[in-house]
């Protein structure tokens, strides 16, 4: 079996005191079937998961690392299974926590949106368990 390792940001910002947090729109081959999640992206060969997380930031909605405040101590995983061609692949996505202030995000070709949603508009828009319990571990963490 195949398997990919990933890592990612849940990237928050404050509104008043609740924190908004940043949902890119995954696309897919039927549109009525793209969904919310969160920024993240294969580790490429030598770098750290950190490093790949920043990365993918950056290439995914330009928000560098200067304009983040990552969050210590926070860590979460993501593991699961999906089909690519026909092969079952095994994932683990490694997730970060950081703050900005940046209210504007410069989405890749890779998304269609992007959205500041509340912990509430969070838990509904994204479809994926696991996903929703990381950024409830998150919203806990803050």
């Amino acid at each position: 079996m195949k398997m990919e390792k990933s890592a990612g940001f849940v990237i928050y910002k404050k509104k008043k005191q609740d924190p908004e947090f940043l949902l890119l729109k995954y696309p897919s081959e039927d549109r009525e079937r793209d969904y919310w999640g969160l920024p993240k992206g294969h580790i490429e060969e030598g770098e750290s998961a950190e490093e790949a997380a920043l990365r993918e930031l950056f290439e995914e909605t330009g928000i560098e690392e200067n304009e983040i405040k990552i969050i210590p101590d926070f860590k979460e995983f993501n593991k699961y299974y999906f089909k690519s061609e026909e092969e079952t692949v095994f994932k683990i996505v490694v997730y970060f926590l950081a703050e900005t202030k940046k209210e504007t995000v410069a989405v890749s070709n890779e998304h269609r949106d992007f959205k500041w949603a509340n912990f509430e508009e969070a838990m509904k828009l994204m479809p994926f368990e696991n996903t929703r319990r990381v950024v409830k571990r998150a919203n806990e963490f803050i």
